[in-house]
């Protein structure tokens, strides 16, 4: 907060919230107002414009002893023309070299972001953004040949039914089932051929 109230309320995003962040790393290693960052101390001295709100004197006059700069008033716009590197004039001169047209809008990414606008004007620009590849399924490996299956323990054998334990023994049932044996607890047991399948089934008489 203190950064912010001295250096003039800049509006806080690039680049003046990374000015925020260094002064304020700067007076927490090497104690307050000790070490001037170097974009924060243009900054309130005048160096990229107007600060909203006039930055504090004393931050102003240690900015200036540290940086070894005076306050300007000047125009930002005609601070960077005299810089070879940051003026129109160079990076038209840039657009020439490459071939690329100096209209106002190449001139304009070319002088806000440099060699990658110069990069993103001759298609040569390195898409940051991770794309989410599908997920490979691994193949399914090989099924192994499974054993066949044990075959089913044959039924215990039924004891045959004497005429007195089945009387009707040997008598047509319905659906072709025919008395096939009977145990002695005087439960029946059934041979039933269905369709050409035969099923062996209980009957308990009811008391």
């Amino acid at each position: 907060r203190e950064v912010v109230e001295k250096g003039g309320f800049g509006t806080s995003v690039t680049p003046v919230s990374q000015f925020y962040f260094q002064q304020a790393y700067n007076n927490v290693m090497a104690g307050k107002w000790k070490q001037i960052a170097d974009g924060y101390g243009k900054m309130v001295l005048g160096y990229f414009g107007n600060t909203p709100v006039a930055p504090d004197p004393e931050i102003v006059k240690l900015a200036s002893e540290q940086l070894n700069l005076p306050v300007t008033n000047e125009n930002p716009i005609d601070i960077a023309e005299r810089d070879e590197k940051k003026g129109l004039a160079y990076w038209k001169a840039q657009l020439e070299k490459e071939g690329i047209e100096t209209s106002e809008e190449n001139l304009f990414i070319a002088v806000s972001c440099a060699t990658k606008g110069i990069a993103f004007l001759k298609g040569e620009a390195k898409v940051n953004v991770r794309k989410i590849e599908p997920e490979k399924k691994p193949e399914p490996a090989p099924k192994k040949a499974e054993p066949a299956p044990a075959p089913a323990p044959a039924p215990a054998p039924v004891a045959a039914a004497s005429p007195e334990q089945m009387p009707f023994l040997g008598q047509p049932t319905p659906y072709g089932a025919q008395p096939y044996a009977a145990n002695p607890y005087g439960r029946s047991v059934y041979k039933i051929n269905v369709q050409g399948q035969t099923f062996i089934a209980e009957v308990e008489p009811l008391n």
